[in-house]
């Protein structure tokens, strides 16, 4: 879809292009990125201002093209503030029939590198387009050729044009910048287990974004999921919960179309069952969650902006409970499922069955989930968090279950990551944040087993982004250099 206002057009709708590896505007072009205009006002003097909501610490692209097939000219890069913000600037009389669209990326780490976590193995992308890996490998999801385990980072192949990477239980899938998609490891589309180095999937070149689950238990559930550049959503893996849509309730080895929609926009995994926003602000859920094994939507608002997809941390797989959180535009946090260790930020324990308003007072712009403890930041900056304290891991100082938000006092974050009980935070400046369980240290330079107050780990500036394991942490400097601290038993 496009729209069209005083000579000014504008892409409502995913473009296939972001700028992934470098903040210089010549940099790769990789697939990704998302519509965040909220309106458009034609100036005087040829001046036109493009206005959107910004959210701190999130890097914002101005693009512009002769068609919708060639928005690629990277015109202005802006780091969000916390207030609406535009683009203002000068049309030549030439523009006049040109199309312009604005993508946000979740935080300026992004454009330097990307890490993806699985359940015991680690994928990290370098600036440079190079893919490394390191963990368990005991399906070849390391992609080096062996069964052999990995403890420092390992260059996989020679080819340098790698854009995004997804981790799962034991499987690793990729898209080059060509569109191209790759897996490896037991990925499930491959007879029998296992393919040991990336192998391409099929001759097309039209994918864009790839997700995949990782399950807290080691040989749990397995799903895989990837949109393309025409908002198509494909599934693959373990579907017997309906989790992966397209009407399925098996394992499925060639990836499905999820449904016949052409404008997916997002996806959210969980074990069990996952979660969607499409290119008209819609929400969708199936599997666990409703028991459908097709998308349903979730209320009827089209103003959905951010979704998080969890389970309770129970002891015994069977006994685990999938809860959902969704942000809508108006910052609003909404949410139905299981309830616990109070992760629905209801005030209370008690489930809810069915999509429900959460919390209407503060302004929500992006919400996270772990096992059970969830953290919120707002339009203004502020941290939040709630659910699962029993270990530290909510951060307010407590060894108890918050069941409403609580702030936790802390400077603007450029990047957060959760994992079982424990949470990693990247201010703006660049000083890395941790607290919770510190069993297997996982939060680096802190003694106790269980910290639950926000404490910085070393003196090291500038870190840029961030990735929580069950038990361990990856974090990458601002010089390209790469850092990690817990369990490290593969």
């Amino acid at each position: 879809m496009n729209s069209f206002l005083g000579g000014i057009r504008l892409r409502s709708a995913i473009h296939p292009w972001i700028l992934c590896l470098g903040l210089s505007l010549t940099a790769v072009l990789c697939p990704g990125g998302q519509f965040v205009v909220d309106g458009v006002e034609v100036l005087a003097n040829d001046q036109v201002s493009i206005r959107y909501r910004s959210v701190p610490g999130v890097v914002y692209i101005l693009y512009s093209g002769r068609n919708l097939d060639s928005i690629t000219n990277a015109l202005s890069v802006r780091i969000g503030t916390g207030v609406e913000d535009r683009f203002t600037f000068r049309r030549r009389p030439s523009d006049d029939r040109a199309f312009y669209q604005v993508s946000q990326f979740p935080r300026p780490g992004s454009f330097h590198g990307s890490v993806a976590a699985g359940t015991a193995h680690t994928v990290a992308l370098r600036g440079d387009g190079s893919l490394w890996a390191w963990g368990d490998n005991s399906s070849g999801q390391l992609g080096d050729g062996t069964y052999e385990s990995k403890s420092v980072p390992t260059r996989i192949g020679t080819d340098s044009d790698w854009c995004q990477v997804a981790a799962g239980t034991s499987h690793t899938l990729a898209i080059k910048s060509d569109g191209s998609l790759w897996t490896w490891g037991d990925s499930g589309l491959a007879p029998g287990c296992c393919t040991l180095v990336p192998t391409r999937y099929g001759l097309g070149n039209d994918w864009m974004s790839v997700a995949a689950s990782r399950d807290t238990y080691p040989f749990g559930y397995i799903t895989s999921f990837a949109i393309k550049r025409d908002g198509t959503l494909w599934a693959w893996g373990d579907g017997t919960d309906g989790q992966l849509g397209g009407g399925r309730r098996a394992f499925v080895t060639e990836p499905i179309q999820v449904d016949d929609e052409e404008d997916w926009q997002r996806v959210f995994p969980g074990p069990r069952h996952t979660l969607g926003i499409r290119g008209d602000g819609t929400l969708w859920a199936w599997g666990l969650i409703n028991g459908s094994d097709r998308p349903v939507q979730v209320g009827e608002a089209s103003d959905w902006v951010d979704a998080a997809a969890g389970e309770d941390d129970s002891s015994q797989p069977a006994e685990a409970h999938p809860f959902s959180l969704a942000v809508r535009r108006d910052g609003t946090l909404w949410g139905w499922g299981g309830n616990a260790f109070g992760q629905l930020a209801t005030g209370g324990f008690a489930p809810l069955p069915a999509l429900s308003l959460v919390d209407g007072v503060h302004h929500w712009a992006h919400v996270a989930a772990g096992s059970s403890h969830c953290v919120g930041i707002q339009y203004d900056g502020s941290v939040w968090v709630w659910g699962n304290g029993k270990l530290g891991q909510s951060g307010d100082g407590r060894f108890v279950s918050s069941p409403g938000p609580r702030p936790l006092g802390l400077d603007p974050l450029s990047a957060i990551a959760l994992g079982a009980a424990h949470s990693v935070a990247v201010t703006l400046d660049g000083r890395l944040l941790t607290w919770g369980n510190n069993t297997h240290g996982q939060l680096g330079e802190v003694a106790n087993n269980l910290y639950p107050v926000p404490t910085r780990v070393g003196s090291t500036p500038g870190w840029e982004l961030i990735s929580a394991g069950q038990f361990f942490n990856l974090a990458l400097g601002a010089q390209g250099d790469l850092w990690g601290w817990g369990v490290n038993s593969d």
